[in-house]
């Protein structure tokens, strides 16, 4: 160990396990900047919400997750009420704030394993788990409340009209956002700043049918 061979053998095990070290390093800061590009390409920039791309991953997880273990879960879709005439009036600044703000309550609204995001515009999409039907309502009403509270006390009073669903297992995603869209319809034509539900439609729907004769 004390002749020149031992002495390069020494520098030789010190340089390997230095380049380990570096190695690791480099590897570490290239996982981290791909979570943070993974992350960053699922987020809505202006409201930090999950974006489009997100929800769609979401639903196929819950999907799966639904059929795998024979529950449903709930689906919200928000609309901010008289959206445009907002942008038109007070223009487009004012009309990203009201975003911003909008998704900072709608977080504010939602159990810690609840999700939410941005589907487009002013339009937001709730993904409930687990969920049931008082729960679908509960947590409905509970945004819609919150978000016109907090807006009055800002001095900028805002409404969202809410549509719910609770999807079943085995429902496609395509009849999953009919049935919620249709719901969120309904709400709107009721006079805004109001949840429907599709088992509200539903029932509807029973009680206008023809009885047999």
């Amino acid at each position: 160990p004390n002749n020149e061979i031992g002495r390069l053998s020494t520098h030789f095990e010190a340089m390997t396990a230095s380049l380990k070290t570096i190695n690791d390093d480099l590897k570490g800061q290239v996982d981290e900047r791909t979570r943070d590009l993974h992350r960053l390409a699922r987020m809505d920039p202006l409201t930090e919400l999950g974006n489009r791309r997100a929800l769609d991953e979401l639903f196929s997880a819950e999907i799966e997750r639904s059929h795998r273990q024979g529950t449903g879960f709930g689906v919200l879709w928000l609309d901010i009420d008289h959206f445009k005439g907002i942008n038109d009036e007070q223009g487009h600044q004012s009309g990203d704030a009201i975003l911003c703000d909008v998704a900072h309550w709608l977080r504010a609204s939602l159990r810690p394993y609840d999700q939410a995001g941005r589907w487009g515009g002013d339009e937001f999409v709730v993904i409930l788990a687990p969920c049931d039907a008082h729960t679908l309502s509960h947590i409905g009403q509970r945004i819609r409340t919150h978000i016109e509270s907090q807006s009055r006390a800002m001095g900028m009073p805002v409404t969202v009209s809410i549509g719910g669903h609770l999807a079943q297992p085995g429902e496609p995603l395509d009849e999953i956002l009919r049935q919620a869209d249709q719901a969120l319809y309904r709400a709107k034509q009721a006079g805004r700043n109001q949840l429907v539900t599709s088992d509200a439609l539903s029932e509807t729907a029973t009680q206008h049918e023809p009885s047999e004769t």
